[in-house]
This record gives C-alpha cells, structure tokens and sequence, in this order.
C-alpha cells in the first residue's frame, strides 16, 4: 500500500501516461475500501496502478455521508480531477456499481473501462429492510448477510480459509452505523437516473455477479446490458458459480481473473 490521501488508497506503481491505466474502486452500501483489499493486492502485484476509495462518511473519511448516488459520483469526479488518475478504469460494487456507473456516463476524459459487480437498474430496497435498520440494526444487519453470501459462507465454509465472512461483513457494518448503512441504501432505492447513464456508456463494459446473488439477482444483468446500448460489441455479462452478492469476499480468485482477464482485452 503506498499512501492515504482525500479518501483513497493506492497500490502498486504509480499512474504514468505510458503504463496501464488506473483502476479505481468504489465499494458498496455501509462498507469501505478494505472490501477490496485482496483484489486490490493481486492487481498490483501484476503491475496494475490500484486506486480504493473511502466515500464520504465511511472507512478513513469521517463525517456526513452523501445523500444521493449522483452527489457520490460529484464527489468521485472531483477527486479524479484533482488526481493523476485520469481516464481511468472504473470498477464499483453494488451501490458503487451505481456511483461508477453516473461516473462514467458524465467523466471527461471518459473512462477506459466500466466494470459493475452485484449491479442492477434499478436497485430498490424495500421498506421494511429500510425500517429494520431504524428500529433494530442489529438484525437489520442479519438480513442483509443473509441475502449477501452463500449458505456455506453463511456457515463459515467460505472461499477464504480462517475468515468468518459473514461476521466480518457484521462488524463492517456496524463500524459504517446504522444511520449511514440507512442513508446509502436509501440512495440506492431513490436512483432513478440509471438507464440515462447507462445509454450515455462507450468504453468497454463488464458485468459482473454471483449466481446466488439474493440483493441484485443476475437474471436482472440482460436488461442492464441493453441499456448500455453504446458499448461497443455489447456489454459482456458473467456470473460466478457459488457466490453471493459479495462475490468479492467469497470468490476473490475467480473476480481477481474475471478482472485480469478484461484488461487483457482492452
């Protein structure tokens, strides 16, 4: 890891007109930038220039967090523009799958890539979730686990040997807080603007999913592939076999190659 700045973390060699071009993360609703930390390591060791960033009021940046995923996005731009990483490659998890998404339909330069991981359009949340996590977080939290990972993750049989992935996606979110968890999946669940976005798209595009994803099922994936009807040769869709929502935690091998494999092709 080489250094903290304005909410993101870098890894690996520097951004340089020659070389690869950035990849900057943004992670989803009530997480932070270290659900990306063993994707992030294996890029890097491959040479890529690796970019996390922390949204406002989650992981290293403290304070209120933003109200709407076109704010989010704002904010990201404005990071970008004030960073060496420009035209980058965008890669966003479920709520940033969004942020990346607004991102890239408004970024100039534009991006190089889009990849959206546990994404769909729309991305509703329903109410009783919304006032579980007012009035019980705690179990809030339960529900959300329960529609984020496999049942053998759930039953710690996970992808990564010593981890308990399902209690570390809890104590992920209650350090995030109930009320910021709440304010980022009601972001979500008001996001109207995706299909725009998604038509304003040109750079090549990847979606990315678990087969037994519960909180944005891939059947979902070929009408998010049609909005982005300004991809050259298509959006391509791929869905992992065995994980969850956090596809990340539970198959960070087979989304490290799925990633490796799409720049090899850019």
């Amino acid at each position: 890891m080489n250094a903290t700045e304005q909410g993101f973390v870098t890894y690996g060699p520097p951004v340089t007109l020659a070389g690869p071009p950035a990849l900057v993360f943004i992670h989803g609703a009530g997480h932070a930038q270290d659900v990306w930390a063993p994707i992030a390591r294996g890029l890097a060791q491959r040479g890529y220039p690796v970019v996390l960033a922390d949204l406002p009021g989650h992981g290293r940046l403290s304070g209120p967090g933003l109200q709407s995923i076109e704010e989010m996005a704002d904010w990201l731009l404005g990071r970008l523009r004030d960073s060496e990483a420009r035209a980058p490659v965008l890669i966003g998890h479920s709520m940033g799958a969004l942020v990346a998404l607004e991102a890239a339909s408004r970024a100039d330069p534009p991006p190089r890539g889009l990849l959206l991981l546990g994404a769909a359009l729309p991305m509703p949340v329903s109410e009783t979730l919304l006032d579980t996590l007012a009035k019980d977080p705690e179990r809030a939290y339960g529900l959300i686990n329960q529609w984020s990972y496999s049942v053998p993750s759930l039953l710690g049989c996970g992808a990564q040997p010593g981890f308990d992935l399902a209690n570390l996606n809890l104590r992920r979110m209650a350090r995030c807080g109930s009320a910021t968890l709440a304010q980022d999946l009601a972001a979500c669940n008001a996001y109207v603007g995706g299909e725009h976005a998604a038509g304003r798209i040109a750079c090549p595009t990847l979606l990315l999913s678990g087969n037994r994803d519960q909180m944005t099922p891939p059947r979902g994936l070929p009408a998010l592939a049609a909005a982005l009807c300004q991809v050259p040769r298509g959006a391509r869709i791929i869905s992992l076999p065995g994980p969850g929502h956090n596809l990340m935690a539970e198959a960070p091998g087979e989304v490290l190659a799925a990633i490796c494999d799409f720049l090899s092709q850019q």
